[in-house]
């Protein structure tokens, strides 16, 4: 096959660079995000194969053979530079392996290290990933303080999942539910991620290492509905606070989502897929190297037109039934179905130049309002939504150690359009009665940038003593904020046309200025000690001091004991603070956000097999939610936000994964929590108590690979007051195929989600949708990659 040399790279990089800048007038520098700034590839001088492509070269010729030899393979050597992709924290200082004894000749390579193979498949990709570089041997983020789970391209492969909110279900201790308007909500060990406006407000999500999290919603899934991942090279996840190393918001855990980068995705690669609800799916991925340039990035578009899933009854069945002996006709449009089709346009790149390396993103989205915004029907509920990302990274060895120093900038833009209530809705004031033939209207349009500049020192003090320090300044702003309605929510009368209502959203703005510092210490071959501290100002609530200390202790016979505590917070956002909706009033009074949690984890681990399980203890306090439980009843203000008592979270959580040869693993995850109201005892609605997954891939004949996948779901309670039943749990079954190899260029792909046909639903608020949130059900999607 004959391919012009870099003509399409270039080209796509041309059009997508300019895309993300004229998308965008007026961008300029910077905003903060985690404190640790990536280092700067050294580009290659030439497009070599990657370690990735090795590792298939050496999987093709393994297959080829008619009968595979006995002996392994030798293992391929990894690429030159490393990748430039951020880790959640600081890696400590190494100290030699317990049963070791240094000697002098050369350490051999991570991937020297590792179990030689015969098939790509007998790899454990996961432990190849978590592998770390230490000063005498190799280490994965099972020897390092603190508690991360780390999820390779492989694991995702073999998951399934498209999006990140699919994947974050085969994580033990997380769940991800669906709101009234289809928004994910993050649920960290049976703590919500999102208590007030439905953006999981308390979890902090990067894209290597730049936070997504908005400034008016404060989370990162209102802006972004969801993320692609088929561009990734690993997602980590901290389960817990992470402000100190990772920034304001990580108040019950970080997720950072690492996407391929410059020294490690050196080729052409074409992904198209189509499947169930009119979806299809187009990405276009790329890397290259000239001179001392390199470029890698990606494109990806995709539309899906819904399940458009059954409604029988919504909230304004009810007042319609409670209003029928009067003699006023009923509004609602249920029967009906939920509005979900959505398309989306994400695009990336990153360009590295000696000691700098920039990185852009453009993430535009268009999306039905699946049932509304007070679980009524209607027949204009929209989103569209708009985030851009600039960061400029600089690294340099000093004297006194590395610095590592980052620019960036953050537009965030939200335009929301509901029918509040639905046409020929009716308002009974008294005796009065008024009348909206085309409804009750809302439109806003949310608009935030966030500019930053962050820097960290890190210094090795000994062997195995290392410190980082480091400072963030960031100010982050509204503009161009319009809401526009027909109804007085506040008083709950009309107004006299549907006219803008500028008192509900004015503008605002805050500073931060941060401090931090960690210290990670290996007093022994065994035992690991890391502890940090972070000072947070904000120009409008105040300051905030978070401690964080873990240890680990490497016991013989693979066993080791970890040991933490850390403190999270963070700010109201501006929603929470200064808008008014339909749903929410605002409060300018409201305190810091904080979460302390405790952790003890145990892990056992052999070359094909990992045992790990962890016990914790989490205190929400302060957190920030309406004052009235649900959805409230039409001539009633709304609820206003304000600082709730807490909430109190115990569990355990085991995994359990075998590596065997032939393509064949399992892997089991399971959690056990309860989440109770630290006021009044009373279990936390919709939180079940039981969470499980089972998952197996193995090979089906010599090109077709199969991952089946069993997840369960506990029933789940109701709020006080809620007179529905509690809803039963549920179990889903899915399947995922990969067909490879009989091409050297072409991989299939197909998955089946809930496979069974199984019926199931999201809970849904008291006063609100009364037959709960109905899910999407059997899907098939199939796709297929080509490698140029």
């Amino acid at each position: 096959m004959i391919v012009m040399p870099g003509a399409p790279r270039w080209v796509l990089a041309t059009v997508i660079g300019a895309a993300l800048l004229a998308g965008r007038p007026g961008m300029v520098a910077a905003t903060p995000i985690t404190p640790q700034a990536a280092p700067a590839p050294v580009p290659s001088p030439s497009p070599s194969l990657t370690p990735e492509e090795r590792a298939r070269e050496a999987e093709k010729e393994s297959l080829e053979e008619a009968e595979p030899a006995p002996s392994p393979s030798p293992s391929p050597s990894p690429s030159p530079s490393p990748s430039p992709s951020p880790s959640v924290a600081p890696i400590p200082p190494s100290p030699p392996a317990p049963s070791e004894e240094p000697t002098g000749q050369p350490t051999s390579t991570l991937i020297e290290k590792l179990p030689t193979f015969q098939d790509i498949e007998d790899i454990d990709l996961t432990t190849l990933l978590k592998l770390t570089a230490g000063e005498q041997g190799a280490r994965t983020a099972d020897d390092e303080p603190g508690l991360a789970t780390v999820l390779s391209e492989e694991d995702i492969r073999r998951s399934g999942a498209r999006t990140l909110t699919e994947l974050l279900q085969t994580v033990a201790g997380l769940e991800v539910l669906t709101d009234g308007l289809g928004r994910a909500r993050v649920v960290v060990r049976g703590v919500p991620g999102g208590t007030s406006a439905g953006s999981s407000e308390n979890v902090l999500v990067t894209l290597n290492g730049m936070r997504l999290n908005d400034g008016v919603f404060g989370g990162a899934t209102a802006v972004n509905l969801d993320l692609p991942i088929d561009n990734v090279k690993r997602i980590e996840i901290v389960r817990g606070p992470g402000s100190v190393v990772s920034g304001p918001g990580a108040v019950l855990g970080v997720i950072n989502i690492v996407t391929e980068g410059v020294d490690t995705f050196r080729r052409d690669e074409l992904t198209l897929g189509a499947g169930s609800f009119k979806s299809f799916l187009y990405n276009y991925r790329y890397g290259t190297t000239f001179h001392d340039v390199s470029l890698a990035g990606f494109m990806e578009y995709s539309y899906t037109g819904g399940p458009e899933l059954d409604v029988l009854a919504d909230a304004q069945t009810g007042r319609d039934r409670a209003q029928a002996p009067l003699g006023i006709r009923a509004s609602s449009l249920a029967p009906g179905h939920t509005d979900d089709d959505r398309k989306s346009l994400d695009a990336n790149l990153s360009m590295a130049y000696r000691r700098l390396i920039f990185h852009a993103r453009l993430k535009k989205e268009n999306a039905g309002g699946f049932v509304g915004l007070l679980d009524a029907l209607g027949r204009q509920n929209r989103f569209a939504t708009t985030q851009s990302n600039l960061s400029l990274e600089y690294r340099r060895d000093l004297s006194i150690g590395d610095l590592h120093a980052r620019a960036s900038y953050t537009d965030s833009r939200i335009t929301e359009v509901f029918d509040v209530y639905p046409p020929d809705f009716t308002l009974l004031r008294g005796s009065t009665r008024v009348f909206f033939p085309g409804g009750v209207l809302f439109q806003e349009d949310l608009k935030s940038r966030r500019l930053g500049l962050d820097a960290l020192l890190e210094r090795r003090l000994a062997a195995h003593h290392s410190l980082a320090a480091g400072a963030l300044l960031e100010h982050e702003s509204t503009f161009g904020l319009r809401a526009l309605t027909n109804f007085d929510f506040e008083r709950q009368q009309p107004l006299p046309a549907f006219v803008s209502v500028p008192a509900l959203v004015p503008d605002a703005g805050r500073t931060v200025a941060s401090l931090y510092a960690q210290d990670a210490w290996n007093p022994t071959s065994r035992l690991g000690v890391t502890g940090g501290l972070r000072l947070d100002h904000y120009s409008d609530a105040g300051a905030s001091l978070q401690p964080r200390l873990f240890g680990v202790y490497r016991f013989p016979r693979n066993l080791t004991a970890k040991l933490g505590y850390g403190r999270g917070a963070r700010a109201p956002s501006f929603l929470e603070q200064f808008y008014g909706s339909p749903a929410f009033r605002a409060n300018a009074a409201l305190d810091l956000v904080r979460s302390d949690s405790l952790d003890a984890t145990g892990i056992y681990r052999r070359k094909d097999l990992r045992l790990a399980v962890s016990a914790y203890r989490t205190w929400l306090r302060d957190g920030i939610g309406p004052d009235v439980e649900g959805i409230v009843a039409v001539g009633t203000p709304p609820p206003t936000f304000r600082n709730f008592a807490g909430i109190d979270a115990r569990g355990i959580d085991l995994e359990a994964a075998r590596t065997l040869s032939g393509s064949r693993s399992v892997a089991f995850v399971y959690s056990l929590q309860h989440a109770e109201e630290s006021r009044t005892g009373r279990r936390l609605a919709g939180v079940p108590s039981h969470l499980g997954r089972l998952s197996a891939t193995f090979g089906a004949g010599k090109y077709v690979i199969l991952s089946p996948s069993l997840t369960v779901r506990g029933s789940r309670p109701r709020a006080a007051g809620d007179t529905r039943p509690d809803r039963d749990g549920y179990a889903l079954f899915d399947l995922a195929a990969r067909i490879h190899n009989f091409h050297p260029a072409l991989e299939l792909s197909a998955v089946v989600r809930d496979l069974f046909g199984t019926d199931y639903v999201d809970p849904a608020p008291v006063g609100g949708l009364p037959g709960d949130y109905p899910r999407t059900g059997r899907s098939l999607f199939i796709k297929a990659k080509y490698r140029f």
